[in-house]
């Protein structure tokens, strides 16, 4: 009788794991994570994503010290807070991870994450590269998945972000840079995301993208007239607001 190595029923194993949750059997995961530089199209895939699944994902929204720009509402786009509050309850270790940007703190904070999960619908996180470091080394690890979106070229990439006519060259030019950092870390660290998707067309991005949702998530789950029991743990945020958890501080333009 042939004996089946430990690599070989390693495979197996994730590859009967991988189906199992795309059939979706078992909850899945809770938590996406979606990384990708300004402009390579995350808000327009999420958008898509919520829209044809409409209670099934929440997007968190995150905090921020800065001004509301014309059309953003608090709440919605980010919960527009002061620089006091803040600080007050990044030191209480209330933030999953933050970053200071031009004198403006942004950050995802516990509270956000918890809120969409505890509402039995998985938590779509739009966040830079740090802070996908900072999910993936605390207690919600367990129960995230990772992608980076990928845009086909820089130079593609910095036609979009001229292409907005809503920033200056030297904002430009920054977000241009920290796109070559995050682009060099997917290459450098293959294995941190789940999948990494260059959307070079937006039709074929966008089932790639929802095929990505569908296996982490559960087929079923997505498919199903009430949603299934989430996986997300309470006492895993239970950990993380306590006081001693202290994110790292994430570099990043937002």
């Amino acid at each position: 009788m042939a004996i089946m190595d430990d690599a070989r029923a390693s495979e197996c194993a994730a590859c009967f794991l991988g189906l199992s949750r795309f059939l979706g059997f078992g909850a899945g995961k809770s938590i996406i994570v979606i990384v990708g530089p300004s402009g390579v199209g995350k808000t327009t895939l999420i958008k898509q994503l919520m829209n044809e699944f409409p209670g099934r994902f929440g997007f968190s929204v995150s905090h921020t010290t800065r001004q509301p720009r014309p059309g953003e509402t608090h709440g919605v786009h980010y919960n527009f807070t002061s620089h006091e509050k803040m600080r007050e309850a990044i030191d209480a270790g209330a933030f999953i991870e933050h970053a200071e940007v031009h004198g403006n703190l942004y950050g995802t904070s516990v509270e956000a994450v918890q809120t969409v999960v505890s509402s039995d619908r998985i938590c779509l996180l739009d966040i830079d590269v740090q802070g996908a470091i900072q999910v993936k080394k605390s207690a919600l690890n367990p129960t995230s998945a990772f992608m980076f979106l990928a845009p086909p070229s820089l130079a593609a990439l910095e036609e979009r972000l001229r292409g907005r006519g809503t920033e200056c060259e030297e904002k430009v030019l920054l977000r241009l840079e920290n796109a070559r950092q995050e682009l060099m870390f997917a290459e450098e660290q293959p294995k941190f995301f789940e999948q990494v998707l260059v959307n070079d067309d937006l039709v074929k991005a966008y089932k790639k993208f929802r095929s990505f949702m569908e296996r982490e998530c559960g087929r079923r789950r997505l498919a199903a007239e009430e949603n299934v029991q989430s996986s997300g743990c309470p006492s895993l945020f239970a950990s993380m607001s306590s006081p001693l958890m202290k994110p790292t501080q994430a570099l990043t333009t937002r």
